[in-house]
């Protein structure tokens, strides 16, 4: 839980620096409140997240790739079966927190619009 809070913490001050960067450098996204800030890290952290999650196995091509499959039958000690599964947990698991990580930031944005 505690390397969770740390990844949730690095990955919202990591985002909030990109949207600060992106507001003083080219003048998008226009922040007006403080809730802003928080609302453009979710963005940030659901965008990455939605691209690290996997999207089952229509969406792993790999297998049926010809040159795929002929470079996997030259390695005989390897399991591609485990690679791929651990390949997959990774992403889920990066991506989920990602979007926990925005899902905290959504909601401070929520609540800090609610108070002013």
């Amino acid at each position: 839980m505690k390397a969770l809070l740390g990844f949730v913490g690095v990955a919202n001050v990591l985002a909030g620096v990109v949207v600060w960067l992106c507001h003083r450098l080219w003048g998008w996204p226009t922040i007006n409140y403080s809730s802003d800030y928080l609302f453009f890290n979710a963005l940030i952290l659901w965008g990455l997240a939605g691209l690290l999650w996997d999207g089952g196995r229509q969406g792993r091509l790999y297998d049926r790739d010809r040159g795929a499959r002929k470079a996997q039958s030259l390695v005989t000690d390897f399991d591609h079966a485990q690679n791929n599964l651990d390949e997959f947990r990774a992403n889920f698991h990066t991506g989920l927190k990602l979007f926990i990580a925005g899902l905290v930031a959504m909601v401070g944005s929520f609540v800090l619009n609610q108070l002013s």
